[in-house]
């Protein structure tokens, strides 16, 4: 379900008792170097409704790995689109790839371009980048930083995890 496999991806957590999806490209089209992937938010909606579903939709904003198709795609007006017209509940900010920082005047011109909408992490985040971002976020999903060497393809590094964990709950409670 991977890049873009919404359909499957909510039929899934309905039947498994998930929560949410990640949804890479919600709304508009991305040049990708698999192909060029539309957005798939009026299939995803109809599905939703026809099942009764109240899976969350995390939605990726200028999705990782991609660039827009078209004129005039800034990061604002993708995201009020896959807000407000796609429905997403979550919105998603990342670096350019895997394990690339967010810019965080990306994430500020999102927040502002919906605000009250949440916004989660795509990409990048290390103990360096939390402080940076964690007025701007309030949601951090974090993959390669927590691998060992810091290469996705390698095991989690329980050390890691628990200097990561340490600085998200100080986060939280401060």
């Amino acid at each position: 379900m991977l890049r873009n496999d919404a359909l499957s991806a909510l039929s899934i957590a309905e039947v498994t008792g998930g929560s949410y999806i990640r949804v890479n490209v919600l709304t508009h089209a991305m040049v990708t170097d698999q192909g060029i992937i539309e957005g798939c938010s009026y299939e995803l909606s109809r599905l939703k409704a026809r099942l009764g579903s109240s899976v969350s939709v995390m939605a990726d904003v200028m999705v990782k790995h991609a660039f827009p198709l078209g004129d005039g795609m800034d990061i604002s007006t993708v995201a009020k689109d896959t807000a407000r017209r796609s429905g997403a509940d979550v919105l998603v900010v990342s670096g350019t790839g895997t394990g690339f920082p967010i810019d965080p005047e990306d994430a500020e011109r999102v927040r502002k371009a919906v605000p009250g909408v949440p916004l989660a992490s795509g990409s990048g985040i290390s103990p360096g980048t939390i402080s940076e971002l964690r007025d701007l976020l309030d949601i951090f999903i974090v993959g390669t930083w927590i691998k060992k060497e810091e290469k996705v393809e390698n095991p989690v590094d329980p050390g890691k995890v628990e200097e990561i964990a340490s600085l998200l709950v100080k986060r939280r409670k401060g």
